[in-house]
């Protein structure tokens, strides 16, 4: 059997559950291209769970990688903050993508993503 990489136990709604349950204030957001699907934490416990799950890291051009938390954090003030695309980890059927699993969660803002990069 081919090793498919990292995966989440769970519906895609489960994971958005898990996300909430690490980070209340995490921004959950969809993007207009590619139904992407990224969160936005200052939590390091939870941008290692969804690094651990299949997620990668967004960073613009120019932004500076945080010293101390070399997973793909940026320092925002004197925060170190995570960008993370979670559309991509593999989660089990039969529920939806996580990108529909996003949509269904009340207040998920759609970000046009060629503007927001």
């Amino acid at each position: 059997m081919t090793d498919r990489g990292p995966s989440f136990n769970g519906s895609a709604h489960t994971l958005l559950e898990e996300i909430r349950a690490y980070d209340p204030g995490a921004l959950i957001l969809r993007g207009t291209d590619k139904h992407t699907v990224f969160v936005i934490t200052r939590v390091p416990r939870l941008a290692e769970f969804l690094l651990a799950h299949g997620a990668t890291c967004f960073t613009r051009s120019g932004q500076k990688l945080s010293p101390d938390y070399p997973l793909g954090g940026y320092k925002k003030g004197k925060a170190t903050e995570w960008d993370l695309y979670v559309h991509a980890i593999k989660v089990k059927w039969p529920n939806r993508t996580v990108w529909r699993a996003a949509a269904a969660l009340v207040g998920t803002p759609v970000v046009d993503t060629v503007d927001y990069a």
